[in-house]
């Protein structure tokens, strides 16, 4: 057998450059003991939580190996080391941030992805397309999605199971939102709908229909006595939410007949028939005009209830309002009769002074606004906190103060935090104190700016320093450099809009071809912009630059039809008479009858390759510039190529998605390949190798082999297209940019890649990625409303298969048992039966240390995801279903998993049930299944209701022992320890500065 090739494997090795993608909302965290130092935003497929202040990563947190953008973001209140994500793909996961991520490198880096980000402790599969929506209940023990797919989805956190999914709305859901004291959920969707869903009947039995667009937000705030609508017109629609307290029993709820919309506009809800209509009552009080015309974007409000924000997605405008207290509205109510009283007085009818003056509660009364909060770039979302002014430090404060501060510190509410994630890959945070005046509520003051790590337009172009120590990348309007080890920003440049850029050989040094025609050198010790030359015609594109061999120029191409060449020179720098700096003059020009897309240089220096607008490229000599071979062949023009190391082959990518492999001997083209789904924007040898690499705007990096003309492997991991593209010269390393805002460095490792295995997990991965996601049906299923929460996954078709697989083994050992007592009995002595062995076990039973097949299949039962239990089940056959309820009767009668056990009997029964009824021989086993159900049932409530009580036992004595209460008085005489410390500080301040004086 002959040598093979050996191919080594590229992996990611970090994502940067991205600092909140504009897909996914901000979330302020109470993080490390902190509110509002920290806040969560999406970046691709990970979740960064920035520190605001630092402007610092300190975690990320990641999915599975599936690569799907974050959506929605969400963190639970009762426990805020929980954190829940949404993805594209509809898949929910739920973090905890207390989990410690691995160990990280000197530079605070990590090795590789996986090893750096903290994953979810609980996935959830319920949605076939992106999350819109997340929300924590009340106690944090359960959690609804909604989704594109329009569907609402109830998940236990504690069971970590689905409880069932809501049906009613028909466009995509907007927000979903739990009700605080009642078992209610409000949700809204692009139908114009607002649904109020009873969760204990898992029924809707109010729908205001009164909006006349898209509902694209809401809240609910004061106790759920009022809820916010925003659409697309300029109106905040403002409805009062009355409850009814009635006992009511589920049981009597009927379905309702077909609903009928009101057509009058007085008209503005839909109530279902039955009892369930009077639980709540919605009445359109009315509206809060926003300064914006253009569509709500989100409405915000901050955990405290105080003060909520409304946006527009295409503005750069926040407005700000303040929910007033009873204490306010009071105040305001009695100025309002007070003045009414002063007009009456001063009325020339006597008959109106002895009139009864009546004032009437506004939304002016309830809400008042604030201010309008400008921000540099368009605002996608927003989120937001009130931080209320520590007594203590209230009062250390006053005896310092002049009256006039402390006049102020009296007015002093509250300070309002408000983070925004800009549409251009920016966070700002401000800062706004609210007074008790709201006319001198102060303008909000940005605290707090995140830019540097990242661009605001997308990167256009990259390169390696010499070493790979340090790399640039270059956007429409500024130029970074990084540390390749640290992926810090180490120098940020303005910049024209650069499409094309080269390190020179000092690696102290960055040329940038700009759109305008423009050539910049920029001094990176220096930090300053050395020459700034207009190098082609004025306003036209500098697509390429190329390095001469011997470095002591370089060639520029454009699209005014010329390629010229300059030389590096070395001028008197004019702040320094005694220094000299880098510069570059021109030397000749190169006339061609098209725009120049692309220049390339052998390392020879022999040749040069120019990709012209006419899908050619032709290749010159250098010296004499004499044309030597034209290459044609590409439908669509070249916009990209690369020359070997040796010199022999030249490889081209097009517009036309395809790469073609040229041999520059003879300009004859050894072979044409589909390279990607769509344009490919830039192709590079790997040194000293035929290797290439090639990215295009299918938003995937593919390294070929230009011998055997064949792919080695694709990465994925851009969510979107792919501009830029750059390999180090010894080929370790790979940078790719794209419109995601993100750039990835990938590393070569020492893991051998096999082409056969390769080309066979890209077929599973295609197989499982052509697998819809699609709700189960169940049969005989009548409700319209509700439905399973889980959906049928590739996850749960193996889980299904892992347990069709032990129930088979089940009765191959059964079969195997019956055969033995069978050959037994027919054996007429003792010695005969002796010499009749039992056939070995299964090999998977030996190897799980000789477990019965019964216990096999319980542990298979155990493995599968809470989640997933009930998909998997759906899809056994009635065969297997008959099979795995006796082996539950089992496990229930030697109480084994008895939860689980009841959990899956309850559910086999619920989806058989027509065939299990017209089954004579189960219906003993049924009985059965009934008497131990309960027996077992009755079991663990007796084991609770013991433990509940000896726990509340220990609670009171430990209280009548300590006369402290349990939970609650320890954290308050805390404080009043630590008040009385501040206090006693507070006194030996002033008294030591009294002596002073």
């Amino acid at each position: 057998m002959g040598l093979t090739k050996q191919y080594l494997r590229y992996a990611a090795t970090n994502i940067f450059g991205v600092i909140g993608t504009s897909r996914c909302n901000i979330k302020l965290l109470k993080f490390k003991g902190t509110t509002g130092k920290y806040a969560a935003v999406g970046a691709c497929e990970f979740v960064f939580i920035w520190d605001l202040k630092k402007s610092e990563i300190v975690l990320k947190l990641s999915g599975d190996k599936k690569q799907s953008e974050v959506t929605c973001i969400e963190q639970d209140e009762n426990n805020p080391n929980r954190l829940a994500v949404g993805y594209l793909d509809g898949t929910l996961r739920v973090f905890d941030l207390k989990q410690k991520p691995p160990y990280a490198n000197d530079y605070g880096t990590q090795i590789n992805l996986e090893q750096e980000c903290i994953n979810s402790f609980l996935t959830f599969n319920g949605h076939k397309t992106a999350v819109t929506s997340i929300n924590f209940d009340n106690d944090g023990v359960r959690l609804v999605s909604g989704s594109k797919d329009t569907d609402l989805v109830i998940w236990d956190l504690v069971g970590e199971c689905g409880l069932f999914r809501l049906k009613g709305h028909k466009s995509p859901i907007t927000k979903a939102v739990f009700m605080t004291k009642r078992n209610l959920l409000v949700s809204s969707a692009k139908d114009m709908l607002v649904k109020f869903w009873d969760l204990d009947t898992r029924h809707c039995f109010k729908t205001i229909v009164s909006h006349r667009s898209e509902v694209n937000d809401l809240i609910l705030l004061n106790d759920d006595t009022r809820l916010i609508t925003g659409c697309h017109d300029n109106e905040l629609r403002v409805f009062e939410l009355n409850y009814k307290d009635i006992e009511r029993d589920p049981s009597q709820y009927e379905e309702p007949n077909l609903k009928k919309l009101k057509i009058n506009d007085d008209e503005n809800e839909e109530d279902d028939e039955g009892l369930l209509n009077s639980i709540l009552e919605c009445n359109l009080i009315g509206s809060i005009v926003r300064e914006s015309k253009d569509p709500l974007s989100q409405l915000r409000l901050d955990p405290s209830g105080n003060v909520f924000t409304s946006h527009s997605s295409n503005e750069k405008h926040l407005e700000i309002y303040k929910i007033n207290s009873d204490e306010e509205i009071k105040k305001r109510l009695a100025k309002k009769l007070k003045k009414q009283k002063r007009k009456v007085a001063n009325s020339e009818l006597e008959s109106a002074a002895d009139a009864e003056i009546s004032i009437e509660k506004t939304l002016n009364d309830e809400f008042s606004k604030l201010c309008l909060l400008k921000t540099k770039h368009n605002i996608k979302y927003v989120d937001l906190l009130c931080e209320f002014p520590n007594e203590n430090k209230k009062r250390l404060v006053k005896f310092k103060n002049t009256e006039d501060e402390n006049e102020e510190n009296d007015d002093y509410l509250f300070d309002c935090k408000i983070a925004c994630l800009l549409q251009n890959n920016l966070i700002e945070v401000y800062s706004c104190r609210v007074t008790k005046q709201i006319n001198n509520t102060q303008v909000p003051s940005l605290i707090f700016s995140i830019d540097m790590p990242g661009h605001r337009t997308d990167v256009r172009t990259l390169a390696f320093s010499s070493d790979s120590t340090a790399f640039i990348t270059a956007s429409g309007d500024s130029m970074k450099v990084w540390n390749r080890m640290s992926l810090n920003c180490i120098r940020t440049f303005k910049c024209d809009y650069a499409i094309s850029s080269l390190f020179l050989s000092d690696d102290n040094h960055v040329l940038i071809g700009t759109k305008s025609g423009k050539i910049q050198l920029f001094n990176i010790n220096l930090a300053v912009m050395l020459e700034n030359v207009i190098a082609h015609d004025e306003d036209t594109a500098i697509w390429s630059l190329a390095m001469m061999p011997d470095k002591t120029g370089y060639v520029s191409g454009g699209a005014d039809k010329t390629v010229r060449f300059w030389n590096f020179e070395l001028v008197d720098d004019e702040e320094s008479k005694t220094k000299k700096r880098l510069s570059f003059i021109h030397q000749k020009s190169l006339k061609l009858d098209d725009d120049v897309l692309c220049v390339k240089i052998s390392p020879n220096g022999r040749l040069i390759a120019v990709a012209l607008l006419d899908t050619t490229v032709k290749v010159f000599f250098m010296d004499s510039l004499k044309l030597f071979l034209n290459l044609y062949g590409h439908k669509q023009p070249v916009l990209t190529m690369d020359i070997s190391f040796d010199n022999r082959l030249i490889v081209t990518g097009s517009a036309d998605r395809h790469v073609k492999i040229w041999g520059l001997d003879f300009g004859d083209c050894h072979r044409s390949l589909f390279a990607h789904e769509d344009s490919i924007m830039s192709v590079q040898f790997v040194g000293k190798t035929h290797y290439f690499f090639s990215v295009g705007k299918d938003g995937k990096l593919k390294e070929w082999d230009a011998d055997k003309f064949e792919r080695i492997i694709t990465l994925d991991g851009h969510l979107s297209e792919i501009w830029a593209l750059n390999v180090s010269n010894d080929g370790k390393y790979v940078l790719t940019a794209s419109h995601d805002k993100s750039v990835r460095l990938w590393e070569k490792t020492n893991e051998p890649l096999v082409l056969e295995d390769e080309r066979e997990t890209e077929k599973e991965q295609q197989y499982e990625n052509e697998i819809p996601k699609e709700e189960q049906v169940i049969a005989g299923e009548t409700n319209k409303e509700t439905g399973l929460a889980t959906i049928k996954t590739i996850e749960t078709l193996k889980s299904a298969e892992k347990l069709i697989e032990a129930i088979n083994i089940y009765l191959e050992e059964e079969n195997k048992l019956d055969m033995y007592k069978e050959a037994q009995s027919k054996c007429p002595t003792q010695e005969e039966k002796d010499k009749i062995k039992l056939d070995p076990k299964h090999p998977l039973l030996v190897a799980l240390n000789e477990i019965s097949a019964e216990d096999y299949v319980l542990e298979t039962l155990k493995k599968t995801k809470s989640s997933e239990i009930e998909t998997t089940l759906l899809v056994l056959e009635f065969e297997y279903v008959k099979i795995l309820l006796e082996l539950l009767c089992k496990f229930l009668r030697n109480s084994k998993e008895i939860e689980l056990s009841i959990r899956c009997v309850i559910f086999l029964l619920k989806i058989n049930y027509g065939q299990i009824t017209t089954t004579q021989s189960l219906l003993p086993l049924i009985e059965q299944l009934k008497v131990l159900c309960y027996k077992q049932g009755s079991k663990i409530q007796e084991t609770i209701g013991f433990n509940l009580a000896a726990v509340k036992f220990l609670k009171q004595k430990v209280e009548e022992n300590e006369q402290v209460r349990l939970f609650s008085d320890v954290s308050s005489k805390y404080k009043e320890k630590n008040k009385k410390k501040q206090k006693s500080i507070a006194l030996v301040s002033l008294k030591s500065a009294s002596s002073v004086s």
